[in-house]
């Protein structure tokens, strides 16, 4: 029996975007409802394989909105490192006119590290497009699924008819129910052909954003290797003891050209016992040496 039942399409239509195809030959399962359960284990299985294609179709769905949302923020990322590159180049411009060549190295170094930046972030957003395509070939790729096994399913419950001498309809026919299910099968291969094809181009892409950014890594470890180091402390004068780094805008102690503490010849502090104190009572910790 041919028959087109627009209440299950509309079901189906209210579950996702495979409402557009399906079986068309089709058969009332209360046509077999006598047969013994031992007897329809093809037909269990296909339907077993439609939930497990309706599952794909539902985690396809799912991974479309992450990619949509990565897209999103790779987007953003790749529009930062486009201003950054602009910031470099006006900053280089500003080196070239102070003439000074230590200046004029660190900007070109900033400006080849944030041009490998906006390259990685372009890289990453092309590879985050690749995936969000990746995922839509998966929901095509489902939804033939899911189309595929509904008519195996209603080819296991035509071959089932005929095989109990019932008939559908006078113009029944169980060639036809197997070249639907051929053509579903068909669909679904070049279905998943195609989402695999999507997914080996994500994959190249993917390694070429990890190119990219291994050369920006190596680019910022030259970069911080060329930066001056500052010293340590401040110098101690010639012959004076190294001495704790003075504050910011502060001269360092003791100042050049006097003594440092303890004097030459006097004990360290505290002084041994019996010793007097240095400096004594009632004097200022430092005391430069007496004009002479």
């Amino acid at each position: 029996m041919r028959t087109w039942i627009p209440s299950i399409l509309l079901a189906t239509c209210l579950l996702g975007p495979a409402c557009s195809s399906g079986p068309k030959y089709r058969i009332d399962d209360m046509l077999l409802a006598d047969v013994a359960v031992s007897e329809k284990q093809g037909m269990l299985s296909a339907q077993n394989e439609i939930n497990q294609a309706k599952e794909e179709l539902n985690k396809a769905q799912s991974d479309l909105a992450i990619a949509e949302r990565d897209v999103s923020v790779a987007d953003s990322e790749y529009g930062q490192s486009k201003l950054e590159v602009s910031k470099a180049k006006a900053d280089m411009e500003l080196a070239q006119s102070s003439k000074d060549l230590n200046r004029i190295n660190q900007a070109k170094g900033k400006l080849t590290e944030v041009e490998l930046a906006r390259d990685v972030a372009d890289a990453k957003y092309d590879w985050q497009k690749q995936k969000r395509r990746y995922a839509k070939a998966l929901i095509e790729a489902a939804e033939e699924h899911v189309n595929s096994a509904s008519s195996r399913y209603e080819q296991e419950k035509a071959r089932l008819a005929q095989a109990k001498g019932k008939q559908p309809d006078p113009k029944f026919n169980v060639g036809e129910f197997d070249q639907q299910a051929n053509d579903a099968r068909g669909k679904w291969d070049s279905a998943r052909a195609y989402a695999e094809k999507q997914a080996a181009e994500a994959t190249g892409m993917e390694q070429r954003f990890n190119q990219l950014n291994q050369k920006l890594q190596a680019q910022r470890s030259m970069n911080n290797a060329q930066q001056p180091s500052m010293p340590s402390q401040y110098p101690s004068p010639p012959g004076q003891p190294s001495q704790y780094p003075a504050p910011a805008g502060q001269p360092s102690y003791p100042p050049p050209g006097t003594q440092s503490y303890p004097p030459p010849g006097q004990p360290a502090y505290p002084p041994p016992a019996g010793q007097p104190s240095y400096p004594p009572p009632g004097q200022p910790m430092y005391q430069p040496p007496p004009a002479t």
